[in-house]
């Protein structure tokens, strides 16, 4: 399976949040993949343009586009599930970065803790990262991939599943979105 079409949307989800109007370089999309420390640089210079300009062409990001050719299937899952997260912190900053309230929240995270597509976390790198911030036990939604503690406190983020018994909501009880 090839990887490419993963690390274009990735490129499209991080061209859109750093504002550029068009997808990031496929060279410094594969570095902010594979670079914690270069991912954070662009997040905290996207209100510079010059500054994101030198770092989407910075020379060295050219052997991460190696690195990731090389890389099996489980990168090709961690760059879909980065572009997920990159439209998701794009959404989440746009909306000030704030929190949904404890009700919505508790809500949110008891609809989650009865569902029949809670997982726990597979095995790959993007997760072994996430427990690292998290702890052990993260738990994902097996149709979206995301992260429930984190989704369940985003409050622009909806449940991917419509609820059965009333079709106008998701099973998180919140009005159904059928683009999710």
């Amino acid at each position: 399976m090839t990887t490419a079409p993963d690390l274009a949307a990735a490129a499209e989800e991080l061209g859109r949040f750093l504002g550029l109007g068009e997808p990031a370089n496929a060279a410094a999309t594969a570095r902010a993949l594979a670079d914690p420390k270069f991912a954070r640089a662009l997040a905290g210079t996207s209100k510079l343009p010059d500054l994101v300009q030198r770092l989407l062409h910075d020379p060295r990001n050219e052997a991460f586009l190696t690195v990731h050719a090389d890389q099996s299937d489980g990168v090709s899952q961690t760059l879909v599930l980065a572009g997920r997260a990159a439209g998701a912190l794009a959404s989440w900053t746009k909306d000030g970065l704030k929190r949904a309230g404890p009700d919505v929240i508790a809500r949110r995270l008891d609809a989650c803790g009865s569902c029949a597509f809670r997982a726990p976390a597979p095995d790959t790198m993007a997760f072994r990262a996430v427990r690292k911030v998290m702890g052990p036990d993260v738990e994902i939604c097996s149709i979206c991939s995301c992260v429930i503690r984190a989704k369940a406190a985003i409050p622009g983020e909806t449940c991917p599943t419509q609820d059965p018994e009333d079709p106008g909501l998701s099973l998180w009880g919140e009005p159904w979105k059928p683009d999710q």
